[in-house]
């Protein structure tokens, strides 16, 4: 038998002599999370720092530290959707089931260059205006 956990068997009776269980995922606040919605923003395993990440139907925004981490705020309850986005990046939206920190993966769009040398390395380029 496998366990799941944070999650609760919901049993159902669909009809006269049926029964059907099945996993609930909780909500993060009704499993007693300790602490706050936490996450890493990255690509290509690399940090994306100064990413804005904000919780769908809020005014709740915070932006990534230079380690691409950032930490929502205690009021942040339930499932939240999140959406992330960067310039540079495509933007991703993700529903929060769990308390754990989360990893968030993004993409690079096509055609954005980022600056390779210098001092001002990792810094996106503007695009080159044609003539």
């Amino acid at each position: 038998m496998r366990f799941l956990p944070h999650s609760l068997f919901l049993v159902l009776a669909t009809a006269p002599g049926l029964v059907r269980a099945q996993a609930v995922l909780l909500p993060a606040d009704s499993i007693g999370c300790a602490t706050a919605f936490s996450g890493h923003v990255k690509t290509a395993d690399k940090p994306v720092a100064g990413a804005s990440v904000g919780v769908r139907g809020t005014n709740v925004m915070v932006v990534t530290n230079e380690l691409g981490f950032f930490v929502l705020p205690p009021t942040v309850r339930g499932q939240p959707t999140i959406s992330v986005s960067a310039m540079g990046y495509a933007p991703l939206a993700l529903t929060l089931t769990a308390c754990g920190p989360v990893t968030l993966d993004i993409k690079v769009l096509p055609d954005t260059k980022f600056k390779k040398h210098g001092r001002n390395k990792g810094f996106l380029m503007p695009p080159k205006r044609s003539k």
